[in-house]
């Protein structure tokens, strides 16, 4: 078992195809919903010969995916991209790239989403609470495909 290595992240790098150069690849620390799950299982399939049904499904279903950075003092192309279409309500998928990064951000791990476009941009909520916080900023997308590297 010595050669299977975890995966271990300290940054997630996010990559948007249609963004030009100088405004992708921006830095997040959290990312959920990289995720592929069946949607609907058929009616039960009995093949010839066989006295036990088979179940199977007609189609796969993905997440959305949320990243979540500390809101910047400038916006970046990834947040004036989903404002843009948010709020134009112009939505052109596209490619993006998930790039898990070591400490000395080489990529160790990637993640390829088809079809991607943004459905929200949030920031967490705000507040004097006497401590120093950072202020959160979560972007969602939604996509159609979603694979590994």
């Amino acid at each position: 078992m010595s050669h299977l290595q975890p995966v271990s992240g300290r940054l997630f790098r996010v990559e948007v195809q249609d963004l030009p150069a100088s405004d992708t690849p921006e830095v997040f620390y959290s990312v959920k919903g990289l995720e592929r799950v069946v949607q609907h299982i058929l009616e039960p399939y009995i093949p010839g010969g066989f006295d036990q049904p088979f179940y199977l499904p007609d189609a796969c279903q993905q997440g959305t995916l949320t990243l979540i950075r500390p809101v910047l003092r400038q916006k970046t192309g990834l947040t004036k991209w989903c404002e843009e279409a948010l709020g134009k309500m112009d939505f052109s998928p596209t490619w993006v790239h998930i790039l898990v990064l070591d400490a000395q951000e080489k990529i160790v791990v990637e993640w390829l989403l088809e079809g991607a476009y943004p459905i929200g941009v949030s920031v967490a909520p705000l507040g004097v609470d006497g401590q120093a916080g950072i202020i959160e900023e979560s972007i969602t997308l939604a996509y159609a495909k979603l694979s590994r590297s």
